[in-house]
């Protein structure tokens, strides 16, 4: 007896869900783990927040789940068609008369609602954790390098800053202080001050120094030049990422597509690519979905062609990612790049569908 048309859509679909699910639930962890590993150092400087590390790695699972959610897709759609295959399900379905398009109706639906939910991740909650990574970690990071000043150490802050500091106080003053500051090509500075102290201000660390004295090299004549004050503040982030702004990967996608006219071109090609990576990404899971549809629903059905199938189905998954990423590396300098990427999506995606139409499979 041939089981119900929506029975076995439902049971396929549920089958489907749990694969997605349980593949992300695998791999996700396994992937967030070597991030959080990297940024570890960070919670072992005094001083760190441990909740603010936590906020920080949890902000890194959307952009997680959105490179893994294509994949998990894949690999759900293959193993339910191949195990449903296995069991005669399919088998018994497609020699009734029922296309692979019918059989694949589950299959698609879902693939649709993972395309969405990817979209929805890859356009507005990816970019939103971006922004907030780059503006914590930063934050731990010039607290951190801050809180490690010892007395009587030379201590590299960050690329050309030093400070050396005499001595520290129990309630957070410093004496005595030396500062080297060469974070400007081509300018540079040394700062002499009796005492300072540490404030906090938008999240970034700032010296307040007093009673002290500036000498600094003309760039023009070479002459040096020496300046005193009486209260003088340090910025102790990095000037060159303030200068540079925020990344690629932080910007909305209107901005990314239209880049505007004051950035340089190289950085306009990175802000191009980076937007068209971004439509063409969610577009992966319809590809690799009609890859494993077509290896389980297409052909002859025997013992031999259950593995061999869907062994070139992962070998046909893992060229078209190299694609991919090939094609997003050379978009930074040729824009054309970038668009072809979802145009391939599209375009495997369209030719799956189009064998799966109609076309019964046979049993061997």
């Amino acid at each position: 007896m041939l089981p119900a048309p929506g029975i076995l859509n439902r049971y396929l679909a549920r089958q489907i869900v749990l694969g997605v699910v349980g593949t992300i639930a695998v791999l996700t962890p396994l992937v967030w783990l070597m991030q959080v590993l990297h940024l570890l150092p960070l919670l072992s400087r005094q001083g760190v927040s441990f909740l603010s590390f936590l906020w920080m790695i949890l902000l890194i699972l959307p952009g997680l789940v959105e490179i893994i959610l294509p994949v998990a897709v894949f690999i759900a759609i293959l193993v339910t068609y191949s195990r449903a295959m296995a069991d005669r399900e399919l088998t018994v379905m497609l020699a009734s008369g029922r296309s692979p398009a019918q059989l694949s109706r589950p299959a698609l639906f879902i693939t649709g609602a993972c395309i969405l939910l990817s979209y929805l991740l890859t356009l507005v909650v990816v970019p939103y954790s971006a922004r907030h990574i780059h503006h914590l970690q930063q934050s731990l990071r010039s607290q951190g390098a801050v809180l490690l000043l010892q007395d009587g150490v030379f201590f590299n802050i960050m690329p050309g800053l030093t400070v050396y500091v005499r001595q520290k106080d129990s309630n957070g003053e410093l004496h005595g202080l030396l500062i080297n500051d060469e974070r400007q090509p081509g300018h540079s500075s040394t700062v002499l001050a009796r005492r300072g102290i540490m404030i906090m201000k938008d999240h970034m660390p700032l010296l307040v120094m007093l009673d002290g004295s500036r000498q600094e090299i003309d760039p023009h004549t070479g002459h040096l030049g020496m300046v005193y004050f009486t209260q003088e503040v340090l910025s102790l982030s990095s000037d060159s990422q303030h200068a540079e702004g925020p990344g690629p990967e932080e910007l909305p996608l209107s901005t990314l597509l239209h880049p505007p006219a004051t950035v340089s071109a190289h950085e306009s090609g990175r802000m191009i690519a980076e937007g068209w990576k971004r439509l063409g990404e969610p577009l992966t899971a319809l590809a690799l979905a009609v890859i494993a549809l077509n290896a389980t629903l297409r052909g002859q059905f025997s013992r031999q062609a259950s593995v061999r199938r869907p062994a070139w189905a992962v070998l046909a998954v893992i060229a078209f990612i190299a694609l991919n990423l090939m094609l997003h590396s050379l978009s930074v300098k040729h824009v054309v790049f970038g668009i072809i990427s979802p145009c391939i999506a599209l375009l495997v995606g369209a030719i799956g569908l189009f064998r799966l139409r109609d076309r019964p499979n046979g049993t061997a």
